[in-house]
């Protein structure tokens, strides 16, 4: 059987691209949203977003979770279930519990701690309710286990604490958490971070994977291909 092809997923793209991508070819709300999910943001984007949702969240862990999630490239559901054993502030780690990778066995990896992140999840743990999760679901006390102690808030929870933030905001086109997860990688890959760390932060393990992360932001490309091809010589 030949099976009909299917469209690739938009390549990731900056804000500035989509945005003028969305002018170019006068792109309504709806028709846009698969553009929007492909947004990465810049060091300095990423930067601004975790101020504003510092500022803004009504939920208290919101900032520290998606301060992990933008300076580790987890996924949602990776930096819900983390408990307070997976850190080690002293080496500056954090171990990820997997559930994506094998279906066999539970899996973990290793991700280093960045100074920013490091200092603001202590800062977290100073201020949170006494938990073994790092992120305890404290707007739900129906949600305490059977020794009393409060449960990790979930995914979904997590992602609409996320989009009530970013509502009616500047920031309101972000579709989700793992456009923290694509920031992450596609920074790294844009400041030559070798691609055997990448992989071993994030969980890849492919080549489409990596393929479909992997984008450079337009000025380091195009600084490259001019390296290559400089304007002295279009006169030599």
């Amino acid at each position: 059987m030949v099976f009909p092809k299917h469209d690739d997923k938009p390549p990731f793209q900056t804000w500035a691209q989509i945005e003028r991508q969305i002018e170019r070819d006068q792109l309504d709300r709806e028709q846009s949203k698969e553009l929007w999910e492909s947004l990465f943001l810049s060091v300095e984007e990423t930067s601004q977003l975790l101020a504003f949702i510092e500022k803004q969240s009504n939920y208290p862990a919101l900032h520290s979770m998606c301060l992990l999630a933008a300076h580790t490239g987890c996924r949602r559901s990776e930096v819900c279930r983390a408990k307070m054993a997976d850190f080690d502030f002293e080496a500056s780690t954090f171990v990820v519990q997997e559930r994506k990778r094998s279906r066999q066995k539970r899996t973990t990896r290793m991700v280093p701690l960045t100074d920013v992140a490091r200092q603001g999840l202590l800062d977290w743990v100073g201020r949170k309710e006494s938990s073994p999760n790092m992120f305890p679901d404290t707007n739900a006390f129906e949600l305490q286990n059977v020794d009393g102690e409060i449960e990790a808030i979930s995914p979904s929870k997590a992602g609409l604490h996320l989009k009530r933030v970013l509502r009616g905001s500047n920031w309101e086109s972000i579709r989700g958490w793992h456009t923290l997860r694509h920031s992450f990688i596609s920074n790294c890959a844009c400041r030559g971070v070798d691609q055997r760390f990448i992989d071993a932060w994030v969980g890849h393990q492919t080549d489409e994977q990596r393929e479909r992360y992997r984008h450079l932001f337009p000025d380091t490309q195009q600084a490259a291909i001019n390296s290559v091809f400089p304007c002295d010589s279009a006169n030599a």
